[in-house]
């Protein structure tokens, strides 16, 4: 979602949809509809002057439309996989975008030429920002690296190389002396923007630093973060002035006032904040409640084993069950104090269970919504988890790239998996429940033995044609035999006899440069003997395991 910058229209496209809606800011009516791509847009923006409109999409096209009456005007071509967020220079001529293909683009906006096409990028890249006088730009990538080109002579001048992790934000100063860049790694960095040398490390974030922003005199920056803080630093010391608290999610979006005396940060829950920098204190605090019904609220839902109630979660870190027979609320559970992430019922149904990004798994009474026990010991937000066959275990993966286990009756910690490279978020339990398959965001997949707690398989799978080098694991599933089997975002789906010891591929392999890794449906039936696989190409699949 985006104003335009003289704030009398809002785009917004819902999120998976390949439409953009204009919105009358005054009347709230809607004015149109852009219609035109054919897969989900990443990005959509208003040209300085508002007269055209710019949007990216998975389509591997770029298109600017007339801001007066939504006709497209020119489709802009090049990107050999999907497109990301964008960017125009500062006189509205150029327009670059990012993609996954691991370039950047950059093309004229009058006449839907390609100007240029930089390389050199190990992953795909999706922050960019022109310089002031539109004789630069700057390019992050998800492998923590940002590179500054020169647009006249199509020529990179330098690399900033420094970060560890994705680079979420980059930016120069107001006076163009020099550059800030923030990162998943906790660190945001100052760099000369004429030579591009390191300057400084801020730091003091406890979770990803997010969007930042700098003061109008350059002297502050301020970025917020996973740890649902808000920190400003002196640019020229590197001392860090404020740190704000106060929202329950992250803080992504931050503004200061003309004067430089406030500061204005959103938060993922709804939540702005006015805070003034001189006496460091809050100024204003906004709230938007979400309303039952809207797109935002319920963004999860399960069935209880037995189906005789519904679990959704609502409001991000509430869970609201739902008798099935009669459709009326039967109670709310409530206790996180972030997001959650995962919510399910015990094989017996007799408990609940919920992981949330506020570090905790919480256990649930499934009659009363009685809260029986918190789990701790996770050092980062809690993503899915799963139970044991016989319910007496429960694992969780954390974005700290660890897996634990622990015992739902008494809620010890019984075991913590590491290893990994990336977050860990897909879990299954063999049969016999002596065993846990755990997929990562790097496409590793594990195998633990949770008798003598040792890992016993490995596998990490490379992904060729794509620049990331690596692709999220988004299902893991033992059948009732015990077959394991795997599947990854670009589509490729592996098994593992542990029996025969026997690994195998299914004959099926999409073309890796049609989509970015990571939405592809899949299913297994209740008896385990199918596969069924929403493919990108158009067609499902039905796959037989046994």
């Amino acid at each position: 979602m985006s104003f335009s910058h003289d704030g009398t229209f809002l785009l917004y496209a819902r999120h998976y949809e390949s439409t953009v809606t204009v919105v009358d800011s005054r009347t709230r009516q809607e004015r149109f509809t852009l219609t035109g791509h054919t897969d989900i847009i990443s990005w959509a923006e208003t040209s300085p002057d508002d007269s055209v409109i710019a949007t990216s999409s998975w389509d591997q096209t770029v298109r600017i439309w007339n801001a007066t009456n939504g006709q497209e005007l020119r489709v802009l071509t090049g990107a050999e996989n999907q497109c990301w967020s964008g960017a125009f220079s500062p006189d509205g001529s150029l327009i670059s975008v990012g993609s996954g293909d691991s370039k950047v683009r950059v093309w004229n906006v009058e006449t839907g030429d390609l100007v240029h096409t930089f390389g050199g990028f190990e992953h795909w890249v999706r922050k960019l920002a022109f310089s002031p006088d539109g004789k630069s730009l700057a390019a992050g990538s998800g492998g923590g690296t940002l590179k500054v080109f020169d647009l006249m002579s199509g020529e990179e001048r330098f690399t900033l190389a420094g970060h560890t992790d994705s680079i979420m934000w980059a930016e120069t100063s107001p006076d163009d002396s020099v550059i800030a860049t923030s990162s998943w790694d906790r660190t945001v960095r100052i760099w000369n923007a004429t030579n591009g040398q390191e300057l400084r490390v801020l730091t003091g974030a406890e979770n990803q630093c997010w969007w930042g922003a700098f003061s109008p005199d350059g002297s502050l920056i301020s970025v917020g973060a996973g740890d649902s803080k808000v920190r400003v630093w002196n640019v020229e010391t590197g001392d860090l002035v404020h740190a704000f608290g106060g929202f329950r999610h992250w803080v992504r979006r931050l503004a200061f006032s003309p004067d430089g005396k406030s500061l204005a940060a959103g938060s993922g829950e709804g939540a702005l904040k006015v805070f003034d920098l001189m006496s460091g204190e809050e100024k204003q605090n906004w709230q938007v409640k979400m309303q039952k019904g809207d797109v935002v609220a319920g963004h999860g839902m399960s069935f209880s084993h037995d189906g005789l109630f519904l679990l959704y979660i609502q409001d991000k870190n509430t869970v609201v069950v739902v008798d099935s027979g009669t459709r009326q609320e039967r109670f709310t559970l409530t206790g996180h104090t972030d997001s959650i992430m995962w919510a399910e019922t015990s094989p017996d149904d007799s408990v609940i269970a919920t992981s949330s990004w506020d570090r905790t798994v919480r256990i649930w009474n499934a009659t009363n919504g009685q809260e029986l026990r918190v789990l701790t010991g996770a050092e980062n937000q809690c993503w899915s988890g799963a139970f044991s066959p016989d319910g007496n275990l429960i694992s969780v993966g954390a974005g700290d790239s660890k897996v634990r286990v622990w015992n739902v009756e008494n809620g010890d910690l019984l075991h913590t998996f590491g290893g990994f490279g990336r977050w860990v978020r897909r879990l299954a339990f063999s049969p016999d429940g002596k065993s846990l398959a755990a997929g990562s965001g790097e496409g590793a997949l594990k195998v633990f033995d949770l008798m003598s707690g040792e890992e016993k398989q490995h596998w990490q799978v490379k992904v060729q044609g794509l620049g990331s080098g690596f692709v999220e694991i988004l299902h893991v599933h033992y059948t009732s035999k015990g077959l394991l089997f795997f599947g990854y975002g670009d589509g490729r789906v592996f098994t593992y006899d542990q029996v025969t010891n026997q690994m195998g591929q299914f004959e099926h392999e999409p073309d890796r440069n049609e989509r970015l890794p990571g939405y592809g449906n899949k299913l297994v039936t209740s008896d385990g003997t199918l596969l069924i696989s929403e493919d990108f190409d158009g067609n499902v699949r039905i796959w037989r395991l046994e």
